[in-house]
């Protein structure tokens, strides 16, 4: 939530690709909203996969596999995926494997 209208105006106006005009209305909706918004929760996603996994919430993981394929797949820094990673064992030794769980 920006502070003042103009700079929510001019942020909005600039990701739809109209300029930084802070005077002009922004669109209700636009593709470019959509896109940023998916960008933005799939990087967030990989986390979530990882912190759940360890926590053994094996529903929220396979919800998350299912919303975000991709970050399911994606490297953490070490080099494993966040759910391989998670499911060995992660940082506590703890994973969803040891619950017993698959991810379909």
């Amino acid at each position: 939530q920006a502070s003042r209208i103009q700079d929510k105006r001019s942020i909005l106006n600039m990701i739809a690709g109209k300029g930084m005009d802070a005077t002009a209305d922004p669109p209700d909706s636009h593709e470019a909203y959509d896109a940023l918004n998916a960008h933005i929760h799939k990087r967030f996603a990989v986390g979530a996969i990882y912190e759940r996994s360890n926590n053994l919430d094996v529903e929220k993981v396979r919800a998350l596999c299912r919303k975000f394929p991709s970050a399911c797949l994606e490297a953490t820094p070490g080099g494993d995926t966040a759910l391989r990673t998670a499911a060995e064992g992660g940082s506590d030794g703890d994973g969803v494997a040891k619950a017993g769980a698959t991810i379909r």
